[in-house]
């Protein structure tokens, strides 16, 4: 039976060899999921932590300006992440607050740190005053983008990936630089999408810890972020 575990065999911080066999549907080779289950099982309990809570700290953070700012939380949620794309979090909330606040207040919209025809989405959704999700979806597009909204919006209660360039390289299996990872198609999106639901549901069936698959994605986006030292 082949075993995932770390380095020096311990199986990361759950202790126990991880056999593969068995863990996986019809419709998934091991091939598909063993990447991702490797990053998974090498997590430390802080991982564990900040990836199950990565989406809830988010969506508690759209929660807090929607109720500042009196507008729907969707369509705050919807400003964020039209924002997020080349961004990172930290600016991409400062962002969000200030465009959101010009718009409040009818001031110049600011300069933000992503690419100008995202700007314009994110001016659109609150200048629209839209607040239906699907509509929301159809501005921003995007899979990553479309994905982002949903796992922020549900709390990280959904099947929803969001495949960035460390998502992508943790089922791939290898590390490199995002500027090296390559264009994913619509197809290539939903293969790997798949394959974070899949490893979601092998890790219930091994373990018996039940996850979203959107928090598996961000338990071992967090974890390879460590692993690599990506601050």
């Amino acid at each position: 039976m082949g075993l995932i575990s770390t380095a020096d065999g311990s199986g990361g911080c759950h202790g126990v060899p991880m056999p593969y066999t068995d863990l996986i549907g019809n419709h998934h080779t091991m091939t598909d999921i063993q990447n991702i289950l490797a990053v998974y099982f090498q997590a430390t309990p802080v991982d564990i932590q900040e990836g199950t809570v990565w989406y809830n700290n988010a969506h508690q953070i759209c929660v807090g300006l929607c109720q500042k700012y009196n507008l729907p939380l969707s369509t705050v949620v919807g400003v964020v992440s039209a924002l997020s794309p080349n961004n990172k979090w930290d600016r991409n909330i400062i962002d969000a607050e200030q465009l959101i606040k010009a718009y409040c207040l009818e001031f110049d919209y600011p300069k933000v740190c992503t690419f100008t025809g995202n700007k314009d989405k994110a001016v659109t959704i609150l200048e629209c005053e839209i607040s239906s999700s699907d509509n929301i979806c159809a501005i921003l597009k995007g899979n990553k983008t479309i994905a982002f909204f949903r796992g922020i919006f549900t709390n990280g209660e959904c099947n929803e990936i969001t495949v960035d360039g460390h998502a992508f390289n943790i089922w791939r299996g290898q590390y490199t630089s995002l500027h090296e990872v390559p264009a994913i198609s619509n197809k290539l999106y939903a293969t790997v999408s798949d394959a974070y639901r899949a490893a979601a549901e092998a890790i219930y069936d091994l373990t018996g810890d039940s996850y979203s698959a959107a928090q598996i994605q961000a338990i071992t986006w967090v974890t390879w972020r460590r692993m690599h030292g990506v601050g």
